[in-house]
């Protein structure tokens, strides 16, 4: 399946539907194929722009998912290109539901103890086919860290799940450890476990499907400093393309 992909200040994102995202994870899992997949939020498009590995990491992705209202924004406003964000759980669960689907071997790693637990407990009952066949919290001791990654290597899982939060820390990390999960398809899942857990909430349906994703975060957090100046410089570069640049996306 081919998809189309282009790209915002040097960044790639991958213009996909969520039937054909879908579908290309069916057709991943399905015939046992290899797949790198990140999801870009605001904050991690924001590092790339000054984070050369990052952006390498991401360019090089066989799948960039936009979850970002501003992302879209960008999308629409340089190259009016129509981009439906959404949240990075949506696209956790819709990995899950296919998988079950497919009667897929599952890995899940990343979150607390608690929070770890309560997703494997609510993905075995909510996704009958899954199995999961391994599963560990982010925080393991350094003495044991080598045998945690030689048994993820030996699950072989057809979907690895990694919830090291919404950060470049996450993609690196994957990027860095990618001979261990290199069988089948792997996402960074930012901070899905912690709101499949029901530890933490997200917007309502209605602001999901009209794209803010970005207006509910401020709304919970006004006076989030870094997300603001996250945002200004943001605009700057905007500002900037439309000033200077008069180029088709790639």
């Amino acid at each position: 399946m081919t998809v189309a992909e282009y790209y915002i200040f040097g960044i790639k994102i991958t213009d996909i539907s969520r039937d054909e995202w879908r579908n290309y994870l069916y057709d991943r899992l399905h015939h046992g194929k290899y797949a790198r997949i990140i999801i870009l939020t605001e904050k991690k498009f924001f590092q790339a722009l000054f984070n050369r590995e990052l952006k390498e990491t991401i360019n090089q992705a066989d799948i960039v998912l936009c979850a970002s209202s501003f992302i879209s924004w960008l999308s629409y406003h340089m190259y009016m290109r129509i981009l439906k964000p959404s949240l990075a759980v949506t696209y956790v669960l819709d990995a899950l539901s296919v998988a079950s689907e497919c009667q897929s071997t599952v890995s899940v790693f990343g979150g607390s103890k608690k929070t770890l637990f309560t997703t494997v407990k609510k993905i075995t009952k909510s996704f009958l086919g899954v199995k999961i066949v391994s599963h560990y919290p982010e925080h393991i001791p350094l003495k044991e860290q080598g045998k945690v990654f030689v048994a993820l290597r030996k699950s072989a899982a057809k979907l690895a799940l990694f919830n090291l939060g919404n950060d470049k820390r996450e993609e690196l990390w994957i990027n860095k450890n990618y001979e261990i999960f290199k069988q089948g398809v792997t996402i960074g899942a930012d901070d899905s476990f912690e709101i499949i857990s029901g530890f933490k909430s997200v917007p309502s349906l209605e602001m999901q499907d009209q794209g803010y994703l970005g207006i509910y975060d401020l709304m919970r957090n006004p006076f989030n400093i870094c997300k603001l100046f996250r945002i200004l410089v943001l605009f700057s570069f905007y500002f900037r393309f439309k000033i200077f640049t008069k180029k088709e996306p790639n």
